[in-house]
């Protein structure tokens, strides 16, 4: 009995170390060691290549995420209705992580998400932005910079006021 307790206790501890971390929110990217996100082409759920250097001009939101993701589940609801208030100045892309289209195209269909839904199976991409957990997302601005980055979900109330400080009315 003091074997499985102290085991659960354990357990519970390891749990909240790796899932009760607190999320993180970067500085700007001018503190950031790395402000410039790699260019990309990945393909889309609709069968179209988008490339980030092609978005330049506007802010575009990158989202890494995965359908067994539960915080990136939440977040989502979230992220379309960024896409469908502000499109005019932000584009959301959110790039699947090792699954393929057959397993994420259900996903997206069932809650009707609309915004563009990129594939990166080999999870190319995600290393070289260093993501080692979901969600990761960060904004490129219209100059190409990395300006904010976001370790875990997304909440809107922070979002919001990033989003009133930084886009034109």
């Amino acid at each position: 009995m003091k074997r499985y307790f102290l085991f659960s206790i354990f357990t519970c501890a390891l749990l909240l170390a790796a899932c009760g971390q607190p999320a993180e929110v970067s500085a700007p990217a001018a503190e950031s060691n790395a402000n410039v996100p790699s260019d990309f082409a990945l393909m889309s759920l609709d069968g179209e290549e988008v490339v980030l250097s092609d978005l330049q001009g506007k802010y575009v939101l990158v989202n890494f995420w995965a359908t067994w993701c539960i915080p990136c589940r939440k977040e989502m609801p979230y992220l379309q209705e960024v896409f469908e208030e502000h499109e005019d100045q932000v584009v959301v892309l959110a790039i699947n992580m090792n699954e393929d289209a057959e397993r994420v195209r259900p996903f997206i269909e069932e809650f009707g998400y609309t915004y563009p839904i990129l594939l990166d199976p080999p999870d190319e991409l995600a290393a070289e932005h260093n993501v080692r957990g979901l969600p990761v997302s960060f904004i490129v601005s219209p100059d190409g910079e990395i300006v904010y980055r976001r370790i875990g979900e997304i909440l809107p109330e922070e979002f919001d006021i990033w989003l009133e400080e930084n886009l034109e009315s």
